[in-house]
C-alpha cells in the first residue's frame, strides 16, 4: 500500500506544477500571451481553458498509473518470463498521457508566445511523472519492469 501512497504524492506534485504553470502568472513567466485578433480573449480566460487540459493531462497519467499499479498488485503473478509480457502492459498505458497531451495541444484555447513550453510541459510532464511514479511505486513483483526503474531505485 506504500507504493500507492508513492503514487498519490508523485500525482499531487505533478497537478500542483500543472495549475501553476497553466495559471496567469504561470503563462505569464514562461512568455505565453493571450490571443489578439479575431480570437481574442484575456489571458485569464485562456488561463481557464489551458488549465482544464493540463488537469486531463494529470488526470490520464493517474489513470495509467494506477492501473499498472493494480495490474501489478492484483492481476500479475509470478511465474519464469513472464516480465516480457509485462513491459508490453507498461508501454500500452503511456498511450494515455501522451493521447491525452495531444487532445490538450489541439483543444486547448490557442495563445501565443513560447507556446512550445506548454506543448512540451504537456507531452513531456505526462510521460515524465507516469515513467516515475511506475518506477519508483510498482508494486514489489513488477518494480524493474518499468525502463531504468533498477537504476533509480539503486540510487543514493
Amino acid at each position: 500500500m506504500k507504493e500507492f501512497v508513492g503514487i498519490l504524492v508523485v500525482m499531487a506534485i505533478y497537478s500542483i506544477a500543472a495549475v501553476f504553470l497553466s495559471s496567469a502568472d504561470g503563462l505569464s513567466a514562461v512568455g505565453i500571451t493571450a490571443p489578439t485578433g479575431q480570437n481574442q480573449m484575456s489571458l485569464n480566460a485562456a488561463s481557464d481553458g489551458v488549465t482544464t487540459w493540463s488537469m486531463v493531462v494529470v488526470a490520464a497519467c493517474a489513470a495509467a498509473v494506477i492501473a499498472w499499479w493494480a495490474l501489478g498488485m492484483f492481476v500479475f503473478k509470478a511465474g519464469r518470463g513472464e516480465e516480457g509480457r509485462w513491459i508490453t502492459y507498461w508501454w500500452l498505458l503511456i498511450i494515455l498521457p501522451v493521447a491525452a497531451s495531444v487532445c490538450a495541444i489541439l483543444l486547448q484555447p490557442k495563445v501565443e508566445g513560447n507556446v512550445i513550453v506548454l506543448m512540451l510541459f504537456d507531452v513531456l510532464g505526462g510521460i515524465f511523472f507516469y515513467w516515475l511514479s511506475a518506477a519508483m511505486f510498482s508494486p514489489p513483483l513488477t518494480k524493474h519492469v518499468p525502463p531504468g526503474s533498477r537504476t533509480l531505485r539503486f540510487l543514493p
